[in-house]
């Protein structure tokens, strides 16, 4: 079963994905589909902005898949209901183009 995960990784970045498999052997995750959540301040304004980016270049559609390392993951959890709306018009505006 494919389940849509929010991860914060070590390096600070926040991703969301469809997490599709477990590695067998080291414990990663089989993922497609990966955005990279930025968040932008304007400290004049109070005001927070957020956008989703490729996470890997040049794998825009549902074939290309990634391992990702689990030692490299603080924490899990189910994406919003906000986020999941947006990261879906995210993810068809990246896979149209």
């Amino acid at each position: 079963m494919i389940a849509l995960r929010q991860f914060k990784l070590t390096s600070n970045e926040e991703i969301i994905t469809e997490v599709i498999d477990y590695a067998d052997s080291d414990g990663g995750l089989v993922v497609r589909n990966t955005l990279k959540i930025v968040s932008m301040e304007n400290m004049a304004m109070g005001q927070r902005f957020f956008a989703f980016r490729p996470y890997v270049m040049f794998q825009g559609d549902h074939t290309h898949v990634q391992i990702l390392n689990s030692s490299q993951v603080i924490c899990e959890t189910t994406p919003s209901k906000d986020l999941i709306v947006e990261y879906k018009k995210n993810l068809d505006l990246f896979q149209s183009h």
